[in-house]
């Protein structure tokens, strides 16, 4: 990563710092919103360094994923906002126990 770093020009240095969101939910609405579109644009212009999941299924998620790092001059982080598992986030996956389930039993763990 180190021979990458030390092409990058000072402008793409500090896009590589920046993780933006794929997606939201529109309150007015009550539906997700995507910006995959913003997202695109933030890529190719800025070389930003990440993008975070929040809503959406695991193929579509898959899928942006494959594309973005298709477009991106340099590798993408993503990550997602699930601290009790990915399916807190995405639809069709099951969840998790939360923390304060599991701290309320009596043993290890599950």
């Amino acid at each position: 990563m180190d021979s990458v770093f030390r092409t990058l020009t000072g402008d793409q240095k500090i896009a590589q710092l920046m993780v933006v969101r794929l997606s939201s939910i529109d309150q007015a609405n009550h539906r997700v919103v995507f910006f995959d579109k913003q997202v695109d644009s933030a890529i190719r212009q800025y070389d930003i360094g990440g993008v975070c999941l929040f809503q959406g299924g695991p193929v579509d998620a898959a899928g942006y994923i494959n594309y973005f790092q298709q477009i991106a001059q340099t590798p993408l982080l993503f990550c997602i906002d699930a601290e009790n598992g990915v399916g807190m986030r995405m639809d069709s996956v099951m969840g998790l126990p939360r923390q304060m389930m599991l701290g309320a039993t009596a043993g290890p763990g599950p």
